[in-house]
């Protein structure tokens, strides 16, 4: 099963990477009208798990011609499960944001896309949890959030870019994975 695993992964890779490294790269300068769909991992911040996500950004305002303002959305999905001697305990977080980011054009390098900007939103959160085998029930909530957040993307296509953002607050802390332009 492994072998068949390892046999596909690389089937896919010697596929996929030789049609996104020549693919023609072009600019991704980021203005009002652009769409971006960015998927991806996201771990760590204040619900400590492993999960996945999704954000979209709308240009909106072109402040100047290297600064530039989106919008938009982000949701996720973050799920940690911890044993502590005779307890066990699962969390899950699902962060429903707004997102307002400003753009940064950084001049020699036209893939390059720097954000930084802010969320606000609400983070519905459950618990369960058993000590010594006795199931503790559970309970869930549902809180604002607020967070900030920074971030590049770097094209590696027409619409394709591999994106990184780190966030403090009530945004997951790390969410990497790929942004596509539509």
């Amino acid at each position: 099963m492994q072998k068949t695993l390892r046999s596909l992964v690389l089937a896919a890779a010697a596929i996929v990477l030789p049609t996104a490294l020549s693919a023609q790269a072009s600019a991704t300068s980021f203005g009002k009208g652009t769409k971006i769909l960015s998927l991806g991992l996201m771990t760590g911040g204040d619900y400590d798990g492993f999960g996945g996500g999704a954000s979209v950004e709308v240009g909106v305002v072109d402040f100047t011609p290297k600064i530039k303002l989106g919008v938009g959305g982000l949701i996720g999905y973050v799920r940690n499960s911890e044993s502590f001697g005779l307890s066990n305990y699962t969390f899950t977080a699902i962060p429903v944001m707004a997102i307002g980011n400003v753009h940064f054009e950084v001049p020699n390098q036209p893939k390059l896309d720097l954000y930084a900007g802010a969320s606000v939103g609400i983070i519905r959160g459950s618990f369960s949890g058993s000590f010594t085998g006795i199931p503790g029930g559970g309970a869930s909530n549902t809180d604002t959030g607020f967070g900030i957040q920074g971030g590049a993307r770097y094209g590696i296509g027409d619409k394709l870019s591999v994106m990184g953002q780190i966030g403090i607050g009530d945004i997951p802390l790390l969410f990497a994975g790929v942004s596509l332009k539509f």
